[in-house]
C-alpha cells in the first residue's frame, strides 16, 4: 500500500479499482477493491493522497464457487456426451441384434412351415394312398377274375368304403385349408349340440354309452356359424364314443362363463360352469367321457394334422385340427385334457 502511494505522489496518476489479495494474521484470505487519487495543493503540486477501499471477499468467493461449478458442469456435460455416444452405440448394437433375431425368427418360421407342409403332404399321401390301393385292387379283380356275385359285392363294398374314406379326407383337408368365412347368425347353442348328438343316438345306445345333459336355463343365443359348430360338437361326441368301446358315460354341460382377460386374472384357468355373481359374456360347452383317456406323451400332438390315436381306417387325424380352427374362427378356444378320475374333458368356449 505504501509503494502504491509513493508511485501516485511521484507520478500524479490516480490508481483506479485495484484488486488485491490479502493474507490475514489468522491465516484466512481476503480481497479488497481500492481506488486512490492524488491530493494537490494550491500550486498544483501533490501534497498527499486520498482514497477508498472496499472488502470484496464474499464476491471473490462467489466468483470462485461459480467458476468451480462451471468447471463441474463442463466435466458433467463431457461425461454426458460420452455416455450419450456410448448409449447410441449400444442402441445401434441392439437394433442390429434385433434385426438379426427377426431374420433368424423368419428363417425358423420358414423352416417350421416347410416342415409342417412336409408332414401335411406325407399325411395326405399316406391317408389317400390306402383307399387308392383298395380301388386299384378292385379294378384288378374285376379285370382278371371271373364274375362272382358274392365276391363282386364284397369287392364293391370295399371299393365304396375306400372312395368314402378318400372323400372324407379330401373334404377335411378342404375345410382345414378353407378361407375361414363364417355365416354368423344368432343361434341357441343347446339346439346345435342336440342336432350334433342326434345321429349318434343309435350308436351310443348300442355301445352302452349313457348321455347325461345339463344345460343352464335362460341361456342367451350366440352369433355363430351353426353348421361349423355342429361339425365341432359332432367330432367331440364321436371321439368320446370311440374312447368308450365297453360303455360309459358322456356328460354334456352348457352354461355361462366369462372370457379370460385382465379383469379376470384371479380366475384365469377357471373353465367350470359359472353361476351368479360373474359377468356373463361367454358360453362354455363341456364334453366329459369316462373312457381310456389320452396317453400323456401324446397330449401335445392331438391337434397336429393327421395325428390320431385310433387304429388305421378309424380316423383321419384331422377332426381335432379342423375343430380347433373352427372354434378359433369364432374367437373362442378348444381345450382337451385328461380328467383326474379317468377319461377326457373337452371344453369349447365361445363369445355370446
Amino acid at each position: 500500500m505504501y509503494e502504491d502511494e509513493q508511485r501516485l505522489v511521484q507520478s500524479g496518476e490516480a490508481m483506479l479499482g485495484k484488486i488485491e489479495k490479502k493474507h490475514l494474521p489468522d491465516g484466512s484470505v481476503g480481497w479488497t477493491l481500492t481506488t486512490k487519487l492524488p491530493l494537490r495543493g494550491a500550486d498544483g503540486g501533490v501534497i498527499g493522497t486520498c482514497g477508498i477501499s472496499k472488502d470484496i471477499t464474499e464476491l471473490k468467493e462467489a466468483e470462485a464457487a461459480l467458476k468451480q461449478e462451471r468447471n463441474r458442469l463442463k466435466a458433467t456435460n463431457s461425461d454426458l456426451a460420452r455416455s450419450q455416444t456410448m448409449l447410441e452405440r449400444k442402441l445401434a448394437e441392439l437394433e442390429k441384434t434385433h434385426a438379426d433375431l427377426k431374420a433368424a425368427q423368419r428363417r425358423l418360421i420358414a423352416a417350421e412351415k416347410a416342415e409342417s407342409v412336409g408332414r401335411l403332404a406325407l399325411g395326405v399321401a399316406h391317408e389317400v394312398k390306402n383307399p387308392l390301393a383298395i380301388l386299384k385292387a378292385g379294378v384288378d379283380y374285376f379285370s382278371q377274375t371271373p364274375d362272382s356275385a358274392e365276391s363282386a359285392a364284397l369287392v364293391l363294398k370295399e371299393m365304396s368304403d375306400a372312395v368314402r374314406r378318400a372323400d372324407t379326407i379330401i373334404s377335411e383337408m378342404m375345410v382345414f385349408a378353407g378361407s375361414g368365412e363364417l355365416q354368423l347368425d344368432p343361434v341357441q347353442v343347446a339346439g346345435v349340440i342336440d342336432d350334433a348328438l342326434r345321429p349318434f343316438e343309435t350308436s351310443l345306445s348300442n355301445s352302452k354309452v349313457r348321455v347325461e345333459k345339463q344345460y343352464a336355463k335362460g341361456l342367451p343365443s350366440a352369433r355363430i356359424d351353426g353348421e361349423k359348430m355342429k361339425r365341432v360338437f359332432s367330432s367331440l361326441i364321436g371321439n368320446a364314443m370311440d374312447a368308450m368301446p365297453g360303455g360309459g358315460t358322456l356328460s354334456i354341460r352348457l352354461g355361462l362363463t366369462h372370457l379370460p382377460g385382465p379383469e379376470s386374472a384371479a380366475n384365469r384357468g377357471n373353465r367350470s360352469l359359472v353361476h351368479s355373481g360373474i359377468r356373463r359374456i361367454g358360453l362354455i360347452a363341456e364334453f366329459d367321457d369316462t373312457g381310456t383317456g389320452i396317453p400323456p406323451e401324446k397330449l401335445g400332438s392331438i391337434f397336429d394334422p393327421f395325428f390320431t390315436t385310433k387304429s388305421t381306417g378309424q380316423g383321419t387325424g384331422l377332426g381335432l385340427t379342423v375343430s380347433r380352427k373352427m372354434v378359433e374362427l369364432h374367437g373362442g378356444t378348444l381345450e382337451i385334457s385328461n380328467r383326474g378320475e379317468g377319461g377326457v374333458s373337452a371344453k369349447v368356449l365361445i363369445k355370446v
